[in-house]
């Protein structure tokens, strides 16, 4: 209501005394009529919808090394990987005796392909079979 009044106030400034008076009245009654205060107040508490930031969050210098780490060994697997595949399918087309002449560069893709793809982290389950051929040693197979 200071806000009302003040205006009011400055408007009646060089009207005579009565006539001031009476205009302050007009003005406080229309503002309670339209409910300017109350629009007042919800400007006041109205919060932006779609507000922006003014500027990026700033990162800190480990996160940005680690972000970048991170970003570098995926692309390098995903390169290590399609050279991988490109080898496998290379020896898929080698003739039997090829592989055997290049059996450690078969390993080491091999090894390679593990550590990339994580196979080696896998745990792998082993099965145990025993052959029932009705005599007292029974032949054991370990899968």
């Amino acid at each position: 209501m200071q806000s009302v009044n003040a205006a009011a106030e400055q408007a009646s400034k060089g009207l005579p005394p009565e006539e001031a008076e009476r205009l302050r009245e007009r003005i406080n009654k229309r503002a309670y009529r339209e409910r300017w205060l109350d629009k007042h107040q919800e400007l006041a508490n109205l919060k932006p919808t779609n507000a922006k930031p003014l500027s990026k969050s700033v990162q800190k210098g480990h996160e940005i090394v680690s972000n970048t780490l991170e970003s570098d060994g995926k692309e390098t697997r995903i390169a290590l990987s399609r050279g991988i595949l490109k080898g496998a399918r290379h020896i898929v087309s080698l003739k039997p005796e090829k592989i055997i002449a290049e059996a450690l560069n078969i390993k080491s893709l091999t090894a390679s392909a593990a550590q990339v793809h994580g196979w080696a982290d896998t745990q792998q389950t082993s099965v145990r079979i025993a052959l029932f051929t009705g005599g007292d040693d029974t032949p054991v197979i370990d899968v």
